[in-house]
Formats: structure tokens, C-alpha cells, sequence
């Protein structure tokens, strides 16, 4: 009889056993889908994030590239101004081409001398107008990208 006892002690050790390990497992189920399902959310979190990334960056692209071509337009009409400008300041200023010292010829090329003189003081100081613009440019321009870099980090 001892040895029934033992063996049914035994048999009720190894039910014990096995059903605390069958809880185990349903626990341990569980907590892993429970894990995966965090992974799954994490990721798709992640996912979304960088795309907003991607858009916020094409949009900070897009904006550069329009006021890159804005500046490269502006330049090319400020380039064919200033030709035009010099063309008609040489033209007014070789006025016509007989003159001599004692003739009203000579104070009509005095006054186109002056008025030479007004305009390319008027030229320098634009000069100097279009020289600050584009340093802000440039400098907004290098701010954006360091924004594009820092955004990309």
C-alpha cells in the first residue's frame, strides 16, 4: 500500500507539475504577444514619424529650391539691367562726337560728366542694396540647410 501511495503522491506531483507548467506557458504567451503587439505599434509609430520626416524635408527642399531659382532670376535681370544700364550711360556719356573746348559742346559734356557721376553713385549704392540682399539670402539659404541637417538627425 505504501507503494500505491507513493506512486499516486508521485502521479499527483507530475499533474501538479504539468498544469503549473501549462499556466506558465499561457502567461508567458501572453506576455510575448502582448510584447509583439508594443513591437507592432512601436514600429508603426516609427513609420509614421519618419514620414513626416520625409515630408517636412522635401516641403524645407522644395522651399529652398523656389527661392534658389527666385535669387538665380532675380541675378540673371540684375545682370541684364546693369548691361543696359552701362549701355545707355556710355552712349550718354561719349555724347556727340565733335566738340570743341569753347563751344556749348563742352558744358553739355560737363553736365553729362555730373550726371555720369549721380549715376554711378546711384549704381554703387544699389550695388551695395543688392550685396546685403543676397548676403540674407545666403544666409537664410544656410540656415534651412542646417535646419535639413538637423531634421535628418
Amino acid at each position: 500500500m505504501d507503494r500505491v501511495v507513493i506512486v499516486l503522491v508521485a502521479i499527483l506531483a507530475v499533474l501538479f507539475q504539468q498544469h503549473r507548467l501549462d499556466s506558465l506557458r499561457g502567461e508567458y504567451d501572453q506576455y510575448r504577444a502582448n510584447l509583439v503587439a508594443r513591437a507592432g505599434a512601436a514600429e508603426h509609430e516609427a513609420r509614421q514619424t519618419e514620414q513626416r520626416r520625409q515630408i517636412t524635408t522635401q516641403g524645407i527642399n522644395d522651399a529652398l529650391s523656389k527661392e534658389v531659382r527666385n535669387l538665380d532670376s532675380a541675378l540673371a535681370a540684375e545682370r541684364t539691367d546693369a548691361v543696359v544700364l552701362r549701355s545707355l550711360v556710355s552712349d550718354y556719356a561719349a555724347g556727340p562726337a565733335t566738340s570743341t573746348p569753347d563751344t556749348p559742346e563742352l558744358a553739355d559734356a560737363k553736365h553729362r560728366a555730373t550726371t555720369l557721376g549721380h549715376l554711378l553713385e546711384q549704381a554703387d549704392s544699389l550695388a551695395e542694396e543688392l550685396a546685403g540682399a543676397a548676403e540674407r539670402h545666403a544666409s537664410e539659404a544656410r540656415a534651412l540647410k542646417a535646419q535639413v541637417v538637423d531634421d535628418r538627425r
